[in-house]
């Protein structure tokens, strides 16, 4: 199977008014200065990509009942096509345009899948569903997207499909079009590779993931401070002290474009940038828990006690195993805390909840409002603990 796949789109062409009969064809220029002549944006870019690119992908073309599936002939000088996708001229056909799918697969030496939707309008989840198939038996490393012909939005359907795939297959998506309407119509028609929306897609991915895990080193990745990030990010997840990264990372200045947007990113890092490590522990406990991740946000919020009281005895070991244990054990003695370390617990090992607080812990837990009232209860108990109320 190729590493890539080109996906394009099939509408109704345009006729050619000087001749009558046929379509009208468009000469593209390509970013680097090759041109091809077709009708077909897709013709011309499947030759761009074997001749200049040394790349022979898959096919996925998707089009109508409606749509001129006669010009397919162009991706091949096989007799056969020609013979097929004439008579498709004539009237469509699900049987001739599935003979012409395997023929072309055989003659181009890749995998071609013609997908006809139904015209009524096509609907846009029958149109990822099928996208959904294809990619779920591949693994392709490229996809290159031609979004010049057919109804405007079926392309930002497969689009949408395959963003969320790209969720669960790491593959590099790049997006083409063919400016039809560029310019007078003699003249040679730019095709271009949209790579900025591709890097705000990506961008809208790292962004996501931000706001949903807090994990932001993609999103410096695609901007340029990756290293940076990745040293913060281990540092904040192994409890090191991240506050000369996460400055470097609050100092940086992205593109001018993205300037609105940054500040919005580093008003979430600056809740990282914590002059405690239980401070720190409590600001992500508390972006855990507003996302449903409990667990994580339960065992933050209970370490950052333990933390907090060894900082309130003025002691410099606090990072050793034994003193966290001394202070542990201080702790017990606080009927809240040792709650807590029930509750704690319960949550971590999945166990069930006994002993004198086992009826409690079980009331809490069976439902996701009583649990949030409990966290909210701690988090204030902890600022109190802190400012020594």
């Amino acid at each position: 199977m190729a590493d890539h796949l080109l996906v394009s789109f099939i509408g109704k062409a345009t006729k050619s008014k000087e001749e009558g009969t046929g379509y009208q064809k468009i000469t593209y220029r390509f970013e680097d200065g090759s041109t091809y002549e077709s009708s077909f944006f897709t013709v011309a870019i499947h030759r761009y990509l074997r001749e200049r690119q040394n790349i022979e992908p898959d096919l996925l073309i998707v089009g109508t009942s409606g749509s001129t599936w006669g010009e397919l002939f162009q991706l091949s000088e096989s007799e056969q096509v020609f013979e097929i996708a004439s008579s498709l001229e004539k009237g469509f056909d699900h049987e001739k345009l599935k003979r012409l799918e395997d023929i072309l697969s055989e003659d181009l030496g890749v995998r071609v899948r013609l997908l006809s939707v139904e015209d009524n309008p096509p609907r846009v989840l029958e149109i990822a569903k099928e996208v959904f198939n294809i990619l779920s038996t591949a693994d392709y490393k490229e996809v290159f997207l031609d979004i010049t012909h057919s109804y405007r939005y079926m392309p930002y359907s497969v689009l949408s499909a395959f963003m969320i795939y790209k969720n669960l297959r790491d593959f590099r998506l790049r997006i083409f079009y063919g400016f039809l309407e560029y310019g007078r119509r003699e003249d040679p028609k730019p095709a271009y590779e949209l790579t900025d929306i591709s890097h705000l897609l990506d961008i809208s991915n790292a962004v996501s993931l931000i706001t949903s895990t807090g994990d932001f080193r993609a999103y410096y990745d695609k901007l340029g401070a990756g290293d940076v990030a990745k040293r913060a990010y281990y540092k904040i997840e192994t409890n090191q002290q991240p506050r000369t990264e996460l400055k470097e990372l609050m100092k940086f200045k992205p593109p001018e474009q993205y300037d609105t947007l940054h500040k919005e990113i580093n008003r979430l890092i600056s809740e990282l940038d914590r002059d405690y490590l239980d401070e720190r522990m409590v600001s992500r406990a508390k972006f855990f828990a507003d996302r449903g991740q409990y667990l994580k946000a339960i065992v933050l919020l209970y370490e950052a006690f333990i933390v907090l009281a060894c900082r309130k005895q003025n002691r410099q070991d606090c990072n050793k195993y034994k003193t966290r244990e001394e202070i542990r054990d201080q702790l017990r003695n606080n009927e809240k805390f040792e709650f807590l370390s029930h509750l704690r617990n319960v949550i971590v090992h999945g166990s069930q909840p006994e002993g004198k607080y086992g009826g409690e812990i079980q009331r809490i837990l069976g439902s996701e409002e009583e649990f949030k009232k409990v966290f909210e209860d701690y988090l204030d108990y902890y600022y109190r603990l802190k400012e020594n109320k």
